[in-house]
């Protein structure tokens, strides 16, 4: 599946493989990935910006069952 390069918060959130992206204060930034994506094993990633975000959901990978 060929997947556009997210850039924005807008492209995240209407991302296929984001179910939802939010923010914690002064924590950053999370994203909970939609059932069967996984990034470094995990079912969630957690950024300090929204650009370092995006690129760590380039690394998502479909989950093998």
């Amino acid at each position: 599946m060929k997947l556009k390069k997210v850039k924005t918060l807008a492209d995240l959130k209407n991302d296929p493989r984001i179910n939802e992206v939010w923010s914690e204060d002064d924590n950053g930034f999370w994203a909970e990935l939609a059932p069967g994506w996984m990034w470094d094993g995990c079912s969630c990633i957690h950024e300090f910006t929204i650009a370092k975000l995006c690129i760590a959901l380039d690394e998502a990978r479909e989950a093998s069952l």
